[in-house]
Order: structure tokens, then sequence, then C-alpha cells
């Protein structure tokens, strides 16, 4: 199946590299899903607009006029014998310079959640920093730029360790390929600075510890690649009043008067969601849970309830007139 990667980003396949990233960053950002919520079509047009880019930077549609075949006929064809001579040792056969594309640094932040977040979702801000391609410089890293000869500027030289050949790092130009003589006075010749970002990201009823949510193109950027995504793992706050959550329900311990578990009650109970009436059975004992429906955390498929661990009070310090009631007690059957 043939694939127009320049059309993918509207341009003409005669586009210069500047036109091919202003295209692509236009089109990224007008459809990256985090504009486009609940968009299955501005995720599908995201993902093309990021293969385009990164095959065309990669050199992939170079040779056939933008358009790109996959078939198993390649190693037939010859190109598939370069393709792995390139992989395995970072040269091609024809030890010819080849640029491969390489995506941007994911990112992962934790960020803690409030019980409130958890029980009813909203939205979140977000503030960090990543890499992105310095601007004065365009990712050169300066001026007067040479292909490094130690490794024909592919980064790596091939070593030999006695059973294979391996590609290591060139030393000569830390990896880069590229000898900088005048570097950026903004990046220092590293090709990136750090820009801080703030994004606002959705949080769902019920969302827990360890989720993970992604947000496309929001990692570190590339030279010669689409950016990495940002990953932001969740930690729920530690909640008060010994409030425990398990799945959509919620469970916190009680202390109760030791009468009000033998002849029942109602009960006013002040949580952390705010003041719960629950009706206490008579003949509860000391262990049991009892339960307020509704009133875990609700989500588009499950409805929690707030479940109470009873434990029973028992008082220290009694009058003469409570003794004298209790040594009554003791001689009734039910108390023996």
């Amino acid at each position: 199946m043939y694939k127009d990667y320049y059309k993918s980003l509207g341009l003409d396949r005669n586009a210069s590299k500047d036109e091919v990233k202003k295209a692509y960053r236009k089109l990224a950002k007008q459809y990256h899903p985090d504009k486009n919520p609940d968009n299955k079509q501005a995720e599908e047009k995201f993902k093309e607009v990021s293969e385009a880019y990164e095959a065309i930077n990669s050199g992939k549609s170079s040779n056939n006029g933008g358009y790109q075949q996959s078939s198993h006929d390649d190693f037939a064809r010859g190109s598939s014998f370069n393709d792995f001579f390139r992989n395995f040792t970072g040269q091609s056969s024809n030890s010819q310079h080849y640029q491969q594309t390489t995506k941007g640094g994911d990112l992962r932040i934790r960020v803690s959640i409030t019980l409130d977040e958890v029980i009813n979702g909203g939205t979140k801000k977000l503030k960090f920093k990543r890499k992105i391609v310095c601007n004065p410089c365009s990712g050169k890293g300066g001026t007067d730029v040479s292909t490094c000869l130690k490794c024909n500027g592919v980064g790596v030289v091939n070593k030999n360790n006695g059973l294979f050949i391996v590609s290591v790092n060139c030393d000569n130009c830390n990896g880069t390929g590229t000898i900088i003589r005048n570097k950026c006075n903004t990046c220092s010749g590293t090709k990136f600075n750090y820009q801080e970002e703030i994004i606002d990201f959705k949080i769902r009823p019920g969302t827990k510890t360890g989720d993970t949510m992604m947000s496309y193109g929001y990692g570190n950027e590339s030279v010669n690649g689409s950016p990495g995504d940002l990953y932001i793992k969740i930690q729920e706050e530690t909640y008060p009043m010994g409030l425990q959550r398990k799945g959509v329900d919620f469970m916190m311990p009680v202390v109760v008067p030791l009468l009000s578990c033998i002849l029942g009650d109602d009960l006013t109970i002040e949580t952390p969601i705010g003041v719960l009436n629950v009706n206490l059975p008579a003949g509860t004992k000391d262990g049991n849970y009892i339960s307020v429906k509704g009133k875990g955390i609700i989500t588009d498929f499950a409805k929690g309830d707030f479940f109470f661990n009873v434990n029973y009070r028992i008082p220290s310090n009694i009058t003469e007139e409570e003794k004298e009631i209790l040594n009554k007690l003791k001689q009734s059957k039910n108390f023996k």
C-alpha cells in the first residue's frame, strides 16, 4: 500500500526541510488529542501527520518521491539487506551516511489527586519542563557544523569484542555525528532548551493510584523526529479519619457506645465526605460492617457504597449508680 507522506502534510514533494517542519507543527497542534478530546478522527490524523514527518525526516520517502510501500518482496528487491546491515552496524552496506529519525524522549510525571477529585473528577493543571529544539540555531547547535570524520556522521562506531561487532557511541562527537566549532549562545551547542509548559488534564471519577494518562506530543522534542509523549501517573492522597478505598466503595472505622450496639440506634457520623446518617441495627457485634448505599464513588459503570466498621466503646469510669444497674443486669440470663 502506497502512502504519500508529503500529501499527508499538505505539501508538494519538492518542499524544503523547514517547510516540512512548519507544516508538521501546525497540523500536530491542530489535531492534538488534548485539543480534540474523544475525537477519534483527530487522533488518527495526528498519528498520520506524525508518521509522515518521521518518514520524511528519516529519508524513507526520499527515493520514491514521497511515497512509502511495504511488502514481503522488499528483501527480494535488495533493499532489506541494506536495512538489516544498517540496523546491525549503524552504517549502510555502501558506507553512505544515513540519518535515522529519532522520536523525542518521553516524560513521566507523578501527580497527586485529592479525595474530591477521586469522587467528582475534574480538570487539573500540570506545570512541567520539557526539552524543545533551540529556535535561534534551529536545532543545529551552532554554525560551522561539519560531519564527524571518525564515525562518518553516523554517531556510532563499530568495535570488535572478539565474538561480535558491536556499535557504540562515537567518543569524538558524543554520538551526535557532527562537530560544532561555533556553538550557539542560547543552547551552548546542545541543540535544545528547556521550556515550561502548563497543560490541563481531565480526571475522571474513580481514578485511582497507579492509573496512567498519556498526553500525545508533550514529551521532549527531537531535532529530526516527532516529540515524545507525556505520561501522567496518578497517586491518591492519604485520606483522613482512617478512610480507605476499595474499588468504588469507601470503608471507615467508627466507634459507638456499647448500648447502641445492643439496643440499636440512629447515628449521625462525621466523615471526610460529609455527615452521614446511618441506622445501627440492634445486636450489632464488634467488627461488623454497616453500609450507607450510594455514598461511595459513582462512575459510568458502577455505584459504590460507604461502609462503617463498627467498634463499640466501653466506658472506663462509671458511677456507683451505673454499677448498681449493671450488677442487676448481670443477673439477667441475656447477660450471663
